[in-house]
C-alpha cells in the first residue's frame, strides 16, 4: 500500500524551484513583464540578467524590432547579431557602404521595406534592394516600365505592388 505524501506547513519559495523551471517561466514572459520583474528582488534581477531568451526579447524591444521567422540560428546567436546591430547604430558604424546613383531633385523617388525606387530613364522606375547582413540580404536592382507622364508613384514590397498616378487634369 502506497504511502501518502505528507505536505510541508511551510510555503515553497520561487528561490526553490529549478533554473530550469525559472528559465521556462521567464521565456513565457514579454519584455515588459520581465522589466517589472527585475525590479522585484535580487534573486529575479539576476536569473532575468543571466537568462538568455529574456535578454533577446528586451534588447529586440529596446531596439524597436520583433522577433522574425523561425531561424537556425540560437537565441544566443540572435541575440550577439542583435548587439552588434545595436553597437553599430550607436556608433553610427557600418560594416559596409555601398553607393548608389545620386538622386536628383526633378525626378521622383520613394523609399519603402528596404526597397529604394526612383524613376531613372524616360518610361522606368529604377529599384534597388538595399542589403543587410544582420538579416541575410543580399543586394538587388532592376528596372519597371511605368507611365512617362506619371506624376507620382507608390510601392509596398510587402504586397508585391506598385501604383502609379496619372498626371492631374488642369
Amino acid at each position: 500500500m502506497p504511502r501518502p505524501v505528507r505536505r510541508s506547513n511551510q510555503p515553497q519559495s520561487l528561490t526553490s524551484l529549478s533554473s530550469e523551471v525559472i528559465n521556462r517561466i521567464l521565456s513565457n514572459l514579454d519584455w515588459r513583464s520581465l522589466l517589472r520583474l527585475r525590479l522585484v528582488c535580487k534573486f529575479l534581477r539576476s536569473a532575468i540578467d543571466e537568462s538568455i531568451p529574456a535578454q533577446y526579447a528586451i534588447e529586440l524591444a529596446a531596439a524597436g524590432m520583433e522577433d522574425g521567422a523561425r531561424s537556425q540560428l540560437t537565441t544566443a546567436s540572435r541575440l550577439a547579431l542583435l548587439k552588434e546591430r545595436n553597437a553599430c547604430w550607436d556608433e553610427l558604424k557600418w560594416g559596409e557602404t555601398r553607393d548608389l546613383p545620386p538622386l536628383q531633385f526633378d525626378i521622383m523617388w520613394g523609399f519603402c521595406g528596404g526597397i529604394l525606387a526612383h524613376s531613372g530613364p524616360p518610361g522606368a522606375l529604377r529599384l534597388y534592394r538595399l542589403p543587410s547582413q544582420y538579416r541575410n540580404i543580399k543586394p538587388d536592382s532592376w528596372r519597371l516600365p511605368i507611365l512617362s507622364d506619371a506624376d507620382d508613384f507608390a510601392i509596398d514590397p510587402a504586397q508585391d505592388l506598385h501604383q502609379e498616378n496619372p498626371p492631374k487634369a488642369n
